[in-house]
């Protein structure tokens, strides 16, 4: 069965006759050993911006305060020229969505949105971004396009990242009901890994299989005490 938006344990607890902890077990082994090639960076024209997922706001610098039930998500994505039969793009601006890599971050220091943009995107990239301050002096080798812009604004700047995360956060409600927040950084590597796959859906299955046989795994101890991934999915 070859499903795009992937299926919950409860699911797979179903349909392979299996207690809803091994197959819970079983597909967070999978996730874990899905990641991207530090090796091939985003390039040519991207977005990043920074979302919540989880928990209660709490009042702060432009919504980037958190508590401890929510993630803080970072993500940059490329911006594709579409094409006709894309017809005008989304929010009708004329691109759509090339390659992704996303994360959760601990902040959004410079420092900690720097070193996410630095390991994910090639230099001289065109990267828009919102006009928040810690933006500012970690893009000196790329061309960087701020707007000080909130709301509908911030949609219509930053269109398919905006997309991206809704999509995101539509998936992990309508395909796993929600998820924790310490489980949160493997769900997102599968939805990433997916995502940049998404032309190849029918050789999915192959792919993880082989990742699943060439990288470590890791316990239900592990997963059970917040072992948590490193990096961009």
């Amino acid at each position: 069965m070859h499903d795009k938006r992937g299926v919950s344990a409860m699911f797979l607890s179903r349909e392979l006759g299996l207690r809803y902890d091994t197959a819970w077990l079983m597909a967070h082994k999978l996730r874990h050993a899905l990641s991207e090639s530090t090796e091939f960076q985003l390039q040519d024209f991207v977005e990043v911006d920074e979302t919540f997922y989880g928990g209660k706001g709490k009042t702060g610098n432009r919504g980037r305060a958190k508590d401890e039930d929510k993630s803080l998500v970072v993500a940059v994505v490329e911006k594709i020229p579409a094409t006709e039969k894309q017809h005008k793009g989304i929010r009708k601006q004329g691109y759509v969505a090339g390659g992704v890599r996303i994360a959760v971050v601990p902040n959004a220091t410079a420092k900690v949105l720097g070193d996410f943009i630095r390991s994910n995107v090639k230099e001289g990239t065109k990267i828009a971004t919102d006009g928040f301050s810690a933006y500012r002096k970690q893009l000196p080798d790329y061309e960087h396009v701020a707007a000080v812009a909130s709301g509908k604004a911030a949609g219509t700047h930053l269109p398919v990242v905006h997309t991206l995360f809704s999509n995101v956060k539509s998936w992990l409600v309508g395909t796993h009901h929600g998820v924790s927040t310490k489980h949160l950084p493997r769900y997102l590597r599968e939805w990433s890994y997916r995502f940049n796959r998404r032309g190849l859906i029918g050789k999915l299955d192959h792919f993880i299989l082989r990742r699943a046989v060439n990288k470590a795994t890791i316990t239900y101890d592990e997963l059970v005490a917040g072992v948590r991934l490193q990096g961009a999915a």
